[in-house]
């Protein structure tokens, strides 16, 4: 782990050529390159990506949300779940909160599904508010979709297990990255910030 994350990796001079194809570094934190692009914009956003028709994704919680809420459901499950939000394979999402890690969570959780057009909102919902950009009250009720379009998730190999992270420290799989974004003090142990895990 490294104390300051990517940017003090960059303030180093180390070498920004360990990214994956398609990624690139701007302004110091990962971006997906024009021709991959995950992260957009605000202004882009409400242009709605000229001219698509948008679901967003609001990921910010409160204290009423059951403690497992974010842990993601069997297969079986997840994927009516997802068609129930009137989310298919075809839907372009947006996704965004408060902070970048529950959002960029369901963005993965999305793209291991098999929804093809998933975004994230850079900045989240503050950068929203600070482009001056409408906001609603209240949640918005989608028609649920009758199906999800897949009966399986598309990326099963977004999701590994422990067996697989011990191949991987065995040296079994050389292409792999094990790459963890906790805080220093989460991955040191002093503080957690699920205490239902």
């Amino acid at each position: 782990m490294l104390d300051g994350g990517w940017p003090a990796w960059l303030e180093k001079g180390l070498s920004s050529e360990i990214l994956p194809p398609g990624f690139s570094v701007a302004g110091g934190a990962f971006e997906a390159a024009p021709e991959a692009r995950l992260v957009v914009d605000a202004e882009t956003v409400s242009a709605g990506l000229a001219g698509t028709e948008l679901t967003l994704v609001d990921c910010r919680s409160d204290d009423t949300l059951p403690k497992n809420y974010w842990n993601i459901c069997p297969d079986q499950y997840l994927l009516p779940g997802i068609a129930y939000m009137g989310v298919t394979t075809d839907t372009t999402v947006v996704v965004y909160g408060a902070d970048v890690t529950a959002a960029a969570r369901l963005a993965w959780v999305l793209m291991y599904a098999g929804v093809e057009d998933v975004r994230l909102l850079n900045g989240g919902f503050k950068a929203w508010q600070e482009a001056d950009y409408a906001g609603q009250a209240g949640a918005v009720m989608r028609t649920p979709a009758s199906w999800f379009g897949r009966d399986e998730p598309l990326h099963p190999e977004y999701l590994v297990g422990s067996d697989y992270i011990r191949e991987v420290v065995a040296g079994l799989h050389p292409n792999a990255v094990i790459a963890d974004i906790r805080t220093r003090d989460e991955y040191l142990g002093c503080t957690a910030p699920y205490d239902y895990i």
